[in-house]
């Protein structure tokens, strides 16, 4: 069952399709398995990249001793460089983190309510078990965390792309495409591709055996000799011929698909009001990166963040029926609350008479024809 829900009664009011928000935690890789990743690069003989500046060595050990390699200068012990071998990680949300955390948001918050552990019975019901691999991201799940589910909204958009560039062959790259075309191998093709352009230039100086235009390009051709734009320019008009750039479309990549979800919440009681509000904190909390903070009380500094989590997007039909294609976990991109966009009417315990929010999720991998078969 998802933690927040609006309309409160789905059923009541016949709102059969439904899209649920599920965030994810994604399981981090481990510290000593990137650090060893660094440590690979040193060799035997003690040869290093060069930008490889931190090793898992403690601090007043010499790791390197017997074991036949010696300590590039330059490297430094993870210990020295942070003063401490652990990082402290602070967590500023209330969903998943200790009971202390969330009796803290839950006070900022009243109507937020605190972290429900979410049991290996529910996991395995929503897409397996919680230490799946996430279809496109080849990560774990480490944890689902809490959850919303709303009426699906109309007009839902999926746009589908790829990324294509123009590129310009000219007369030596149409000659060598077509000859590779034509079973051509590849010294072959560009060598015809280079007597094609070479011949064009000697043409210039044989008109006499060309019929009038293609002396013309001929001279065109070989006014791209020429130092200057200018001087090739002033061939071309007078010529009235110009080169075919022999433009092709080059397949490049297939940008990230992104998803734009509209809500108008109305509320109808002081609850609904509530879970509006706590509706709202979620998306904003979970939108954000966790602070990694480093050095001691009083003298701390916000050195880094962790990637915010993923969302699960499911849009369903009565809860058994997928809608639309299935889409990738997404990470949230931008939130926006609307209050009392009608009028400015409050209900008597000072809610809002309406909000309207609009989320934009953008997926955290592109699509490739295998995931088109598996539904996405």
């Amino acid at each position: 069952m998802a933690t927040f829900q609006y309309p409160l009664d789905l059923k009541s009011v016949n709102y059969n399709a439904t899209v649920t928000f599920q965030a994810v935690k994604l399981r981090s890789a481990d510290v000593a398995t990137v650090l060893g990743v660094f440590d690979s690069f040193q060799s035997q003989d003690g040869d290093t990249a060069d930008h490889v500046a931190v090793t898992a060595e403690p601090v007043g050990t010499d790791a390197t001793a017997g074991t036949g390699r010696r300590r590039r200068p330059g490297l430094t012990p993870v210990a020295e460089l942070y003063g401490t071998p652990e990082l402290e990680v602070v967590r500023v949300d209330g969903y998943t983190g200790p009971q202390s955390a969330a009796a803290k948001m839950a006070e900022a918050n009243p109507y937020v309510p605190p972290s429900t552990p979410i049991t290996s019975t529910e996991a395995s019901q929503h897409r397996g078990q919680a230490n799946q691999t996430v279809e496109g991201t080849g990560q774990e799940v480490e944890e689902r965390l809490q959850s919303c589910k709303l009426y699906l909204p109309q007009g839902i958009q999926i746009a589908d792309g790829a990324q294509y560039e123009n590129i310009n062959l000219g007369v030596m790259g149409g000659a060598t495409a077509a000859a590779l075309q034509s079973g051509a191998n590849l010294a072959s093709a560009v060598m015809e591709g280079v007597v094609e352009t070479t011949g064009g230039i000697i043409d210039a100086f044989r008109t006499r055996s060309l019929g009038a235009a293609q002396a013309r390009l001929a001279v065109s051709r070989a006014s791209q000799l020429l130092p200057g734009e200018q001087a090739t320019g002033a061939v071309q008009s007078a010529t009235r011929t110009v080169v075919n750039p022999n433009t092709r479309a080059i397949f490049r990549s297939v940008p990230l698909r992104e998803f734009t979800f509209t809500f108008k919440l109305i509320p109808t009681s002081s609850a609904e009001a509530k879970m509006i509000t706590s509706i709202v904190n979620f998306f904003r909390t979970e939108l954000y990166p966790t602070v990694i903070r480093l050095g001691s009380d009083g003298n701390e500094i916000q050195a880094g963040y962790e990637f915010p989590n993923v969302f699960e997007i499911n849009m369903m039909y009565k809860d058994t029926k997928q809608l639309a294609t299935k889409i990738l976990p997404s990470y949230l991109r931008n939130f926006t609350a609307s209050y009392n966009a009608s009028g400015m009417g409050f209900h008597d315990d000072g809610e809002f008479s309406e909000v309207d929010i609009s989320m934009t999720f953008i997926e955290s991998s592109t699509l490739h024809k295998e995931l088109i078969g598996k539904g996405y």
